[in-house]
């Protein structure tokens, strides 16, 4: 897996199928965690 900077777009133009881990699947975000998220995307 390559890291480096992406474009939003570029994650979410349709190109991409994204899928999550099954480790992560029962994990739920509460409003804190949508805001910290949100944060650190602007």
């Amino acid at each position: 897996m390559k890291a480096g900077e992406i474009l939003i777009n570029g994650i979410f133009n349709g190109s991409r199928l994204l899928k999550v881990p099954f480790f992560q699947r029962s994990y739920v975000w509460d409003e804190p965690q949508w805001e910290r998220f949100l944060l650190d995307m602007e």
